[in-house]
């Protein structure tokens, strides 16, 4: 069982290391829309700039991470978890997104989409931890 420990802070300390470094890619991202603004870019190259990187690097890239390094990845029940968050978190974040777009637009119908979008988005988000192995020590 200490091993088992040893392997879990292994584990928290990589991901500790990874999410820093991702975080450091994202702020170096930051700029990216701005200048292409200021070299005339189109609308939506300026778009997919500004939202591709930050759905790879912030949200598939960190759970596929988890998929190849967890100390439990060979257990059914964390494959199953991974698998479900690799599908509902790309789609959460294209509610978001949607939500987003909604909202800034005006009139009822608009408003309307909006709100339904926002609770796809707060359903869809929780959906993998349905699927989350317990820390219980129990199986599932």
């Amino acid at each position: 069982m200490p091993e088992l420990r040893v392997t879990f802070q292994e584990y928290a300390r990589q991901r500790k290391r990874l999410n820093t470094r991702l975080g450091i890619l994202i702020l170096l991202i930051i700029p990216l829309p701005v200048i292409l603004y200021w070299q005339h870019a189109s609308s939506i190259v300026i778009l997919l700039v500004s939202l591709v990187p930050p759905l790879f690097v912030g949200v598939l890239y960190p759970t596929w991470w988890r998929r190849g390094h967890h100390p439990n990845r060979a257990l059914k029940i964390e494959r199953r978890f991974t698998a479900v968050s690799l599908i509902c978190r790309p789609i959460a974040f294209v509610c978001g997104i949607v939500t987003l777009a909604a909202w800034s637009l005006d009139g009822p119908g608009a408003r309307h989409a909006g709100i339904v979008a926002a609770l796809a988005t707060g359903v869809i988000v929780t959906v993998p931890f349905f699927f989350a192995p317990r820390n219980d020590g129990g199986s599932r």
